[in-house]
């Protein structure tokens, strides 16, 4: 969901929904078993949130566990890789992980060769000018998949006409993606991969999906000659049960690809929206401890949560997917205010803590409209001071 997912339109009826505890997110039961070697980590906006400092931002990742802060990334101009230089330094400092992903957006009126040449000339120029800065994996767009998707009324590549009273195609099958958008942003994948390794020979590179049934568009990439190292995917809540979606074992027929998965967003759908602290919680919660029971089987590597921090500025629902809460301050600037439930849930399973959940949830809290600059904000747990923070002028 990082610039454009948030907006991408819902390929199925919602069959999985988070109400009254009722989790639906894998078949089988859970457990709270250690981890079998899989790594978390969060999703995050570095520059909208100009008044969270980078400290501030990654004690929270440190605090929480998390091991790698993925961040998006749109160009190579002097003053937005200085602000990314300056985040890796906090993480490693941390021992954290940035995990860079190269956004090309695609374009209907230019060809596959103007995507690549675009697409290269980012990835050489974001991956150069970080080499000194060791970041060996790289993601390659995202969710890409959704912009090659066919439409109701397109034609697939046999002749098929997509069924106008239908939605978009399932993502399933590698003719669900439409030929000469498919090739735009195969250019954009192709064109960041040649660009990054050029610049570093030996980093890894990640496609992923926008999750669901779309791992059509991977197998068509393989099938296509396209090189990466590790297969990403998305999954929210109303994708279901990733391991039955629509009596597909997901997971096995990633694990199938031969390469390492990663899951580079996961989330209950719209987060706490509406009051759904309860449900973010317990959704996050059993992902991850899902997730940790299959690493091993299914090569479950890494797992990013999204995101770090709201987005109350955005519209509506897609406004509170963070694990922690922003409030504005009295000059209605937005500040970091209270972690939420989720925040916790990730932290317990994230560090294999044995503390109940029900005693980590944090206490509400509110930023009056009138909090002075200075006014420290103090984050409050049930069990545990987690310090403070300052309401900037």
């Amino acid at each position: 969901m990082l610039p454009n997912a948030l907006f991408s339109p819902l390929q199925a009826i919602v069959r999985c929904k988070i109400k009254k505890a009722v989790l639906c997110i894998f078949a089988g039961a859970l457990s709270f078993s250690a981890s079998a070697g899989i790594k978390f980590g969060a999703n995050g906006h570095v520059g909208e949130y100009p008044l969270a400092t980078l400290e501030e931002q990654f004690n929270l990742l440190k605090d929480l566990g998390a091991k790698s802060y993925r961040l998006d990334v749109y160009g190579y101009e002097t003053g937005g890789m200085n602000a990314l230089r300056s985040a890796i330094t906090y993480a490693q400092d941390r021992d954290i992980d940035v995990l860079p992903v190269l956004v090309v957006k695609p374009n209907s009126s230019e060809s596959p060769q103007q995507h690549y040449t675009r697409a290269y000339d980012l990835g050489y120029g974001v991956a150069s000018r970080l080499k000194a800065y060791n970041i060996k994996v790289y993601e390659l767009g995202n969710e890409l998949d959704s912009y090659a998707l066919i439409n109701p009324c397109e034609t697939r590549d046999n002749g098929f006409v997509w069924p106008c009273g239908y939605g978009a195609a399932s993502g399933a099958d590698k003719l669900d993606y439409k030929a000469s958008r498919f090739a735009q942003v195969k250019a954009i994948i192709e064109g960041l991969g040649d660009g990054i390794r050029a610049a570093i020979h030996d980093a890894q590179r990640i496609v992923s999906t926008a999750g669901w049934l779309h791992y059509g568009f991977l197998q068509r990439l393989l099938n296509e000659g396209v090189d990466y190292d590790i297969t990403g995917y998305h999954w929210y809540s109303d994708h279901g049960d990733m391991e039955n979606a629509e009596g597909k074992n997901v997971l096995q027929i990633l694990a199938n690809m031969g390469k390492p998965i990663w899951i580079t967003e996961y989330n209950r759908r719209y987060g706490s929206y509406d009051n759904k602290n309860t449900e973010q919680s317990e959704y996050v919660e059993q992902m991850m401890a899902r997730l940790k029971e299959v690493a091993t089987l299914y090569n479950v590597q890494m797992a990013h949560v999204y995101v770090i921090m709201d987005r109350p500025w955005m519209t509506g629902t897609i406004a509170h997917y963070g694990v922690v809460e922003m409030k504005q301050n009295s000059s209605d600037a937005w500040v970091p205010a209270t972690k939420k439930p989720a925040y916790y849930a990730f932290k317990r399973q994230a560090t294999n803590s044995t503390t109940p959940i029900s005693d980590l949830v944090p206490t509400a809290f509110t930023v009056p409209s009138n909090v002075p600059a200075g006014t420290p904000i103090i984050f409050k747990a049930s069990v545990k001071n987690n310090g403070t923070k300052t309401v900037p002028a």
